[in-house]
């Protein structure tokens, strides 16, 4: 393992008591660690009861909460079928898990769910990138211990909402009848009002059940004759996408 376990880490670490979780948590363990950004009323309920908990502890009271639980279910795709007992074989599925690193008192941290203790890589140089330079090349180690071609990694960070900002900044200058620099704001604002549409849009996929439209994308292929030549043709696709993922060195499942 890289880096060494701290038991006496004071920052925010809770551990993960629940499957399929970890991505909830990860968030709440680095937003548990940036008192700078701001966080609704009960995320800072949360975070101040759990204050001095330890990490499994932690984990449960998270687990508890209702609303924590609400939110994260509610992008949990919904199924119209089960296909509990009907003998179908199991199939292997990749295992994604997110775990964070942040920067705490002068030292990178990594803060994963699954470890008993928050891992410490060590100070890093507080000029140039900062922790930014420590957490690139720990990173980049981790990654270099899979095959060569591997993509089962992607990087995601968290910052602060800027919609607020640009709203009042833009009223400022709005006010002080500064149009030029308005306009600009204007044009940073359409940009940030689109992202959140097409969030919206993304997170309305993932909520809604497309059995029906499948089924009925279906019957309409067998009624024009064409749902053969679209099935050979789907497995001439995967075929490829198995012997590409072959030659790569990873495993796919061709059935």
């Amino acid at each position: 393992m890289s880096g060494n376990y701290d038991p006496e880490f004071p920052g925010f670490f809770a551990h993960q008591v629940v499957n399929n979780a970890c991505a909830t948590l990860a968030v709440l363990n680095a937003l548990g660690n940036i008192p700078a950004l701001k966080s609704g009323s009960q995320l800072t309920q949360l975070l101040e009861f759990t204050n001095g908990m330890d990490p499994q502890t932690r984990g449960l009271v998270i687990t508890s909460s209702d609303w924590l639980r609400e939110a994260h279910n509610s992008l949990s795709p919904p199924s119209a079928i089960s296909l509990d007992g009907l003998g179908l074989p199991k199939q292997t599925e990749d295992a994604y898990h997110f775990v964070v690193y942040l920067p705490f008192m002068g030292f990178l941290y990594e803060l994963d769910g699954l470890k008993p203790h928050a891992v410490s890589h060590g100070s890093y140089n507080e000029t140039g990138e900062g922790w930014l330079s420590r957490a690139r090349e720990v990173i980049e180690n981790r990654i270099a211990t899979y095959p060569p071609g591997a993509l089962d990694f992607s990087l995601l960070a968290l910052r602060e909402d800027p919609l607020p900002l640009i709203q009042a900044e833009l009223a400022e200058l709005q006010a002080a009848g500064k149009q030029a620099e308005a306009a600009d704001l204007v044009v940073k604002l359409e940009s940030e009002t689109s992202k959140r549409n097409r969030w919206n849009f993304e997170n309305s996929l993932r909520r809604h059940n497309h059995v029906g439209l499948v089924h009925s994308l279906l019957v309409a292929l067998a009624k024009a004759g064409k749902l053969e030549s679209a099935k050979e043709r789907a497995k001439g696709i995967m075929k490829e996408r198995v012997s590409k993922a072959k030659s790569k060195g990873e495993a796919m499942d061709e059935s």
